[in-house]
């Protein structure tokens, strides 16, 4: 499903958390221990987060993905 997949991103690139949006007290709690982060571990994990959009989602990199797909390749 959608939502393995992307708790999967997240997990795997230790980017941020996830949670699926119909599970509001687990929310509020995912929400209440992320204020209680320490600084460094909040600063890194946007660092990876920004690596990992650059590394994926760029215009550039979806521009080529699309064209790949429209033109019948996997690359």
């Amino acid at each position: 499903t959608l939502d393995g997949e992307v708790s999967k991103l997240i997990r795997e690139n230790n980017c941020g958390f996830y949670c699926q949006t119909t599970k509001i007290n687990y929310m509020v709690n995912k929400i209440l221990s992320i204020k209680n982060l320490p600084k460094k571990k909040l600063i890194s994990m946007g660092n990876n987060g920004r690596k990992f959009y650059s590394k994926n989602f760029t215009f550039k990199i979806i521009n080529r993905k699309l064209i790949n797909y429209i033109q019948g390749s996997n690359e």
